[in-house]
């Protein structure tokens, strides 16, 4: 049977080697020539991309590399502001008249604050301040860092004790007025001093009865204000223990007999001080024991009818008490 030879082609190199076909080889490089210039595309693509993308994050971090670097630096101060300072922005290598300015409290613009001084009432403890800056000729906007609006200490206004001269017997109170700027609650921390030393803490008020005091004795306490973040001045304010006046029963025991009448005045002196008794008024003929206080008087019958008396007690150091003291003197018949 005679084969078709147009539809055999045998291989003209015939042999050992390998059989090489030029139009696989072909097919074969276009597809690596075409699957290669896929992968420079993608790679071409990404490298714009990356370029893009950090051209625009270099944009974006302007601000932060000039306030890093220092080219435009802004400045507020003062740096510890309060609700009260007057807060002011400063931008460095830039001509004032260069530049205009927004401030911005709490990440609002403050609506006519414009200025390189912040004018704005409302402005209160813990708020954010902050000024954009914008450089008119580079049409470049910044913005500072925040300012964060400090506590305003509580200060002491007035401060007493009272009363004003304590003596044996009294209990010594403080009148404290107090200001809080950003209207805050004030408390108030007491140390008391006797002589100098330690005499207790926290109560606003000092029983003297209940400490072993004399005349001339130093009181004084002091006086902390705070509103919970932080402790204003304290102050000390001072008193001595003043005299006490000498102390006289009211019941003044009397004794008539015959034509002699008696009486005994009874004091006592809170600081001990050796007590002086004499008549201020009293009818002719009484008698009283400076000492004592032992009054003695010879009735004679003219002396009938009621008399006044007045008996001073002084302690010797300025203080002393006017004992008034009324006595009628009667006869009964035949006696």
């Amino acid at each position: 049977m005679q084969q078709d030879k147009e539809s055999f082609a045998p291989d003209t190199n015939v042999g050992t080697g390998p059989v090489f076909r030029p139009c696989s080889i072909y097919v074969k490089l276009k597809r690596n020539l075409s699957f290669c210039f896929m992968i420079f595309a993608m790679l071409a693509f990404s490298l714009i991309f990356l370029s893009c993308s950090q051209s625009e994050e270099e944009k974006a971090s302007d601000t932060v590399k000039s306030l890093k670097t220092g080219i435009y630096k802004i400045e507020l101060t003062p740096a510890y502001a309060t609700k009260n300072s007057t807060i002011s922005v400063k931008v460095k290598s830039v001509h004032p008249s260069n530049l205009a300015y927004q401030w911005v409290v709490n990440k609002s613009d403050i609506e006519g604050a414009v200025g390189d001084v912040l004018e704005y009432p409302a402005l209160k403890k813990n708020d954010m301040v902050q000024a954009k800056i914008f450089i008119k000729d580079k049409k470049l906007e910044l913005i500072s860092e925040p300012l964060v609006i400090s506590n305003v200490v509580p200060r002491i206004e007035t401060a007493k004790l009272v009363p004003d001269n304590p003596k044996q017997g009294d209990k010594l109170n403080i009148e404290v007025n107090t200001i809080d700027d950003d209207e805050d609650t004030v408390r108030l921390a007491y140390e008391w001093f006797i002589n100098g030393e330690s005499a207790g803490t926290g109560d606003d008020s000092l029983d003297i009865n209940k400490h072993t005091m004399k005349r001339g004795d130093k009181i004084s306490v002091k006086i902390t204000p705070s509103d919970g973040d932080a402790e204003g001045r304290s102050i000390t304010i001072y008193s001595n223990v003043g005299n006490s006046p000498p102390e006289v029963l009211s019941n003044i025991s009397a004794e008539f007999k015959g034509m002699f009448y008696s009486a005994k005045v009874i004091a006592n002196d809170p600081d001990g001080d050796v007590l002086a008794y004499e008549l201020q008024t009293a009818p002719d003929g009484m008698q009283i024991d400076s000492q004592s206080g032992f009054i003695t008087w010879d009735v004679k019958p003219e002396d009938k009818g009621e008399h006044n008396i007045v008996i001073s007690v002084k302690d010797g150091h300025g203080s002393g008490v006017l004992v008034p003291l009324t006595i009628k003197i009667g006869f009964i018949p035949g006696e």
